[in-house]
């Protein structure tokens, strides 16, 4: 990925505090054999990905290289991706829903529509013009589908013997309801051999965050956990 790094144009991107060129650095030292080293260039790249809880320009390129060291299993600390991508994940703010258009909405799906409604009619907003959803911002949107493309590697860990690991790659995969078809035959199998409940409980939520109604083996998976006395 050095050459993914080379081949970018950080100078041109803009953080927070001005053009990303400390960021290729920084996503190096997240495999320094150094816990300190680590550790610092963690907390300063959580600066440049976002900024008062909102994505910032830098993250969708940084994202794949975070990817990346995911699947690493030769890197020292795999758990350091994980969190600036669940970072990045927290500081994207959608204004459409992901979920593929169904005829049966969700509840906050229902709720968003509801909003809308109260909206519309505020005499504020008829003030000004009427009211109007915002739409989502490029930088946000680019975030996301960098993370998204990363769902075949999130499924991949989600095998790995580390149930710390698994846990996080369970809350990962609830946001992409587009991805169900790859992800649903994954956590089936997954449940049906899975030991940590904490680990189990986030893939059920998981699949009920992202999953579509149907009758097949994922269904019976999670039932198997249903009324787990391990609260």
């Amino acid at each position: 990925m050095n050459d993914y790094l080379d081949a970018v144009d950080w100078d041109s991107l803009e953080g927070p505090y001005g053009p990303a060129s400390d960021v290729p650095r920084l996503l190096q030292s997240l495999r320094s054999p150094d816990p300190g080293a680590r550790g610092e260039a963690e907390e300063q790249l959580e600066d440049h990905l976002q900024h008062q809880g909102l994505v910032e320009e830098p993250a969708a390129t940084a994202a794949p290289y975070l990817i990346d060291l995911l699947a690493d299993q030769e890197a020292p600390d795999r758990l350091v991706a994980s969190r600036l991508l669940r970072t990045i994940l927290d500081c994207v703010e959608l204004y459409e829903s992901p979920r593929p258009a169904s005829d049966i909405p969700t509840l906050r799906e229902l709720a968003s529509q509801r909003s809308d409604w109260w909206l519309s009619r505020s005499p504020e907003w008829r003030k000004h013009g009427g009211y109007q959803r915002p739409v989502t911002h490029p930088w946000h949107a680019a975030a996301y589908e960098a993370m998204r493309a990363g769902v075949p590697t999130y499924l991949q860990v989600l095998q790995d013997s580390d149930p710390d690991l698994r846990l996080r790659m369970a809350d990962l995969l609830a946001s992409f309801p587009q991805e169900w078809a790859t992800m649903s035959p994954v956590l089936a199998q997954r449940l049906a051999v899975e030991t940590d409940p904490a680990v189990a409980a986030e893939m059920c939520i998981a699949a009920g965050l992202a999953g579509q109604p149907s009758d097949g083996a994922i269904v019976d998976a999670v039932r198997r956990w249903r009324g787990n006395s391990d609260r």
